[in-house]
């Protein structure tokens, strides 16, 4: 038989928001226990990428210097196609839109 667990805070699901919020109510002192069926992270489930407003929360939470020192790929430079269109990068376009807006 499996053993009993007490507790005042059950999180169904260790998603972003499911583990963010077992994050957020542990460090606040509250017993969390955090239910997960999946029994690793493989990429299938979760996101690859860590977007500049998940980086400021980070930082604010001071989590982000020790989630940095991770082995990690940062992107410099992006751009696409859409059939035989090029698609500019987003750092481009606000180049050129600095650029020309100071003219």
């Amino acid at each position: 038989m499996p053993e009993a667990i007490t507790t005042r805070c059950c999180i169904a699901g260790g998603g972003p928001a499911g583990m963010m919020l077992g994050f957020l109510l542990a460090r606040a002192g509250l017993d969390v226990v955090l239910l997960e069926k999946h029994k690793d992270f493989l990429r299938d489930f979760r996101g690859d990428t860590i977007h500049p407003s998940t980086l400021e929360i980070m930082h604010e939470l001071g989590l982000l210097s020790e989630f940095l020192k991770l082995p990690h790929e940062k992107a410099e430079v992006l751009s696409g196609r859409y059939g035989s269109f090029p698609l500019p990068s987003p750092t481009s376009a606000i180049c050129r839109h600095t650029a020309s807006s100071s003219r």
